[in-house]
């Protein structure tokens, strides 16, 4: 039998390569990981303020919603705090007679990313709600 003294130069190079590839692709997943959250949390953010932006749309009376563009949210932006290259845009139409529609888009990081909500207004003679 042949006795042995430890390891060879090319076993513990290769067990180093192993290891220092499984703590390189550890490090990439938690990173890419982290973004992915970061991205999905932006994202929930931007409609929960659509969401916020058409509640204020349904409680103001038809006749009052003119057509055209705006890039202010009645509701504020408060909640889109720290997105990147943040624009809001409010696009209301007529496209019928008794019927409009509000187009509400949150675009951020230079406009790569966006959301958007239509929210579809018919002039029910009725209160503001409806």
């Amino acid at each position: 039998m042949k006795s042995s003294r430890g390891l060879t130069v090319v076993e513990v190079l290769v067990s180093l390569l192993i290891l220092s590839f499984i703590v390189t692709t550890s490090l990439a997943i938690f990173f890419d990981r982290h973004d992915r959250l970061e991205r999905a949390g932006q994202v929930v953010r931007a409609y929960q303020a659509l969401a916020n932006e058409a509640e204020v749309i349904r409680h103001v009376p038809f006749i009052e919603l003119e057509p055209g563009e705006s890039t202010t949210f009645q509701s504020g932006r408060a909640i889109l705090y720290g997105f990147p290259d943040l624009e809001t845009v409010v696009r209301i139409q007529e496209t019928s007679i008794g019927l409009k529609e509000v187009l509400l888009t949150v675009r951020w990081n230079r406009g790569q990313r966006s959301a958007a909500l239509t929210v579809l207004r018919t002039d029910t003679g009725g209160g503001q709600l409806w």
